[in-house]
């Protein structure tokens, strides 16, 4: 039984590993910018 609990945990582990990794590029909308992209300050002109 133990084998079957370690696989379940791991195909846990793995779908939410993959889901978090393209969680950052699902939306689309005007504000998006992914992140450690620097923010275009348009000050005074």
């Amino acid at each position: 039984m133990f084998p079957r609990t370690l696989h379940a945990l791991a195909g846990l582990a793995l779908c939410i590993a993959l889901a978090g990794c393209s969680g950052n590029y699902k939306f689309d909308d005007g504000d998006y910018r992914p992140l450690g992209t620097p923010q275009i300050l348009n000050r005074g002109n």
